[in-house]
């Protein structure tokens, strides 16, 4: 036994938790009841001593966790985000003022898109690595929003559409089946429909399509002979679907992308 932490009441339960990049350092979300309200006791732990130290204290829940850099920390609640220094206090915020957190999701550089919604209306928040607005605005109804560097993509019921950073349309698939996850690489992308997991190319033969859309082929595992790399990321989803919903990080400085295309070359 390495490590333990015997944690009070006052305490809380752990909700997400993230390495540090050198792996020196754990940073854990508390949750806690205290006046009728939920609140989230931030802790940050030297692993070498095992000695907790309190950096916040933040009304609501924690909805994501995880480290910017080796002295930043963003942490996303159900309200707001917030960029914490490494030895505590508030580097940056972002409120969500009064709307609801539907999803969000950070790509490998700290770059961040939430999707938030007020009654039937939804919107659309970019935002860089020090929480500065990129871009706001309306979005038909979606259930999930990816963000990969200067493109991010909205998933339907019905299909997937992806647009820039100044939230101009890109190009849109409708699907036979609704899309339950995409994973985004530099080079392509690996969507997840019905019982199917295909990769989604650019096509070089038709090039645009009208409306300024690219032409993507959908290619099976068996068609494209890719069996063994379609399989190989499954399995990387349920890791990293897992990593995502416990709020843990790669435990070392290799960004997820790096890390995801060294394992499936």
């Amino acid at each position: 036994e390495l490590l333990r932490w015997s944690m009070s009441s006052n305490d809380g339960t752990p909700q997400r938790m993230a390495f540090s990049p050198d792996s020196r350092k754990l940073a854990a979300a508390a949750v806690t009841a205290s006046g009728g309200q939920m609140m989230t006791n931030l802790y940050l732990i030297n692993l070498a001593s095992g000695d907790p130290v309190s950096i916040a204290n933040q009304s609501g829940v924690p909805q994501w966790l995880g480290w910017t850099s080796a002295s930043t920390l963003l942490a996303v609640y159900d309200t707001r985000v917030v960029l914490y220094n490494a030895g505590g206090g508030e580097r940056a915020a972002y409120e969500f003022a009064g709307n609801t957190l539907k999803d969000v999701s950070v790509d490998a550089a700290g770059n961040i898109a939430l999707l938030l919604g007020s009654g039937q209306l939804h919107q659309t928040v970019l935002l860089d690595k020090n929480l500065n607005v990129q871009f706001s605005g309306s979005v038909a109804s979606a259930n999930a929003i990816v963000r990969a560097g200067s493109l991010f993509y909205l998933l339907s019921d019905s299909g997937v559409e992806c647009c820039n950073v100044s939230g101009e349309r890109q190009w849109s698939q409708t699907l036979a089946a609704k899309p339950q996850a995409l994973l985004a690489d530099a080079k392509e992308l690996l969507l997840f429909s019905g019982n199917t997991a295909q990769v989604l190319e650019p096509s070089q033969e038709y090039g645009l399509w009208s409306e300024g859309r690219m032409r993507f082929d959908w290619h099976s595992a068996a068609e494209s002979n890719k069996d063994h790399v379609v399989c190989s990321r499954i399995r990387h989803l349920f890791l990293i679907s897992y990593v995502r919903w416990s709020g843990w990080c790669w435990p070392s400085a290799t960004p997820a992308r790096a890390f995801w295309r060294g394992s499936c070359s």
